[in-house]
This record gives structure tokens, C-alpha cells and sequence, in this order.
């Protein structure tokens, strides 16, 4: 599963520890305040849960929709990008 980038940080301390389930929760600090945002974030939209206080746990199944519902509006906004970009380069072309 590809991650986003801001997110990776965040999402790649709880897999490397298997904090994946309630009973594998592990204590997070945010090392800083992007990762602190995106760990708030991620709280919010159901992604990370705290099991008892202080100690967390990555829900797998909610990231990867989370993540694919991101992609999902993005390429749309990528489409009309590359054709706007296609016009341009046209409208210079002196073949």
C-alpha cells in the first residue's frame, strides 16, 4: 500500500511497530509539528484510534481508503492538468 508522503512519517511508526489492532497500541509522540498535524488528521478521519490513553493504533483497512478516496480525487485535477499543458504546447508549436 503506497502512502502519502506527509503522512508516511506517522504511518510508517505504527507499522513498524505492528500497531494494527487495539491490542497492539503503542505510545506516539509527534517528533515534530507536521508530523503532529497530519497525526491530528489522521485521528479525525478514524485512521489512528487510541486504545487506552496515549497509546495508538493504525487502522489498516480505513488508511487504504482513505488513501484511495484521495487518489481518487486527484486524478481528475492530473487529466485536466496534462490537457491544459497540451494546449499550451500546441498554441508555441512552430512546426
Amino acid at each position: 500500500m503506497q502512502v502519502s508522503r506527509a503522512r508516511r512519517p506517522v504511518a510508517n511508526h505504527f507499522l513498524a511497530l505492528h500497531a494494527i489492532g487495539p491490542g497492539d497500541a503503542v505510545a506516539f509522540v509527534p517528533q515534530n509539528d507536521g508530523d503532529r498535524a497530519q497525526f491530528e488528521q489522521m485521528r479525525a478521519a478514524g485512521i489512528i484510534h487510541e486504545a487506552i490513553r496515549g497509546h495508538y493504533w493504525l487502522d489498516l483497512p480505513k488508511l487504504k481508503a482513505d488513501e484511495d478516496a484521495r487518489r481518487t480525487r486527484l486524478v481528475p485535477v492530473a487529466i485536466v492538468v496534462a490537457v491544459i499543458a497540451a494546449l499550451v504546447l500546441t498554441l508555441f508549436y512552430r512546426g
